[in-house]
């Protein structure tokens, strides 16, 4: 009596003895031993309630519900073959929708405006943007894609690429600057109004270096956003520190001679999404902004 609840892989077994007429035969299309073959052929007889093959003459023949059985089986191989297709054809179509987990700095300063560019290319992307510094799962599926800046990501079973490095300088609005030039003492920062950080932003490099080497500074205020400290820094606040981009993206004056640290920029794609043609545009169009901003050479 026929049962459902027979392996599906079988079905490649009982193609491969049908088409070339041996155990032996059909085990080395499938790089398996005979006795492989026998015992998924009988477990398939079984599972049918038939027997399918003659296996006494010379050549191992179907039997009459073997070939009954023979074109069903060719029409779910050429099922199973159109899926693989169709999944395949989705994967190299340039469409459908990908998440970029990124923060709120790069999403502002370039994506909205360098990333213009992807929908240009391929119109029939659409990119989300999902912005903040909380960590986004890509395991669960989170995000597609996920750019962080800072230590290396300890992220198993994801591809993690370094993409760029950001160097930090000490940034002031231009009126600032010309009513407080710079002095040639070492702690020159002593009586300078500055820019502080918070909460999530308090262990980036900028932040530590101006703990650090800001002894005597007055902070005017703290913020757990570059964007704010660098719109505060152009408003005439103090001196901010920022990464550079961020800095150039203002129009704000540097003021230090020498980078006052870095933040290294991380890529991260799950494995299953990083030969899809979607994600490889996205990554491409991304890699190019990035270096038209100066984050992939290291210059700023």
């Amino acid at each position: 009596m026929f049962s459902p609840n027979y392996d599906w892989d079988d079905l490649k077994y009982f193609l491969a003895c049908a088409r070339s007429g041996s155990l032996s035969k059909a085990g080395r299309i499938l790089r398996v031993d005979q006795t492989t073959v026998s015992r998924r052929l009988t477990a398939f007889e079984t599972a049918v309630g038939a027997q399918l093959f003659d296996r006494t003459a010379p050549r191992t023949t179907l039997t009459q519900a073997g070939q009954s059985l023979l074109d069903t089986a060719e029409r779910i191989e050429q099922g199973a073959l159109e899926i693989g297709r169709l999944a395949s054809g989705a994967d190299q179509r340039v469409e459908g929708v990908v998440r970029l987990a990124v923060s709120e700095t790069l999403s502002v300063v370039f994506f909205a405006r360098l990333m213009a560019r992807l929908h240009e290319a391929h119109p029939d992307i659409e990119l989300q943007l999902v912005t903040g510094t909380a960590p986004t799962n890509l395991i669960k599926r989170e995000a597609d894609l996920a750019l962080r800046a800072g230590v290396l990501p300890k992220q198993q079973s994801l591809v993690v690429r370094k993409i760029g490095r950001t160097f930090h300088h000490l940034f002031a609005s231009q009126a600032y600057a010309a009513a407080h030039p710079r002095s040639r003492r070492a702690n020159w920062l002593a009586g300078h109004d500055v820019i502080g950080f918070c909460d999530d932003l308090a262990q980036i490099p900028p932040a530590k270096w101006l703990d650090q080497h800001g002894k005597g500074a007055r902070v005017v205020v703290r913020t757990n956003s570059l964007l704010s400290a660098a719109e505060a820094a152009a408003a005439g606040w103090g001196i901010a520190a920022l990464p550079g981009f961020v800095g150039q993206h203002y129009a704000l004056v540097q003021l230090d001679r020498e980078q006052i640290g870095y933040s290294d920029h991380w890529l991260i794609v799950h494995p299953d999404l990083q030969h899809t043609a979607r994600i490889r545009a996205v990554i491409e169009h991304l890699m190019a902004a990035m270096h038209e901003g100066g984050i992939g050479t290291g210059r700023t």
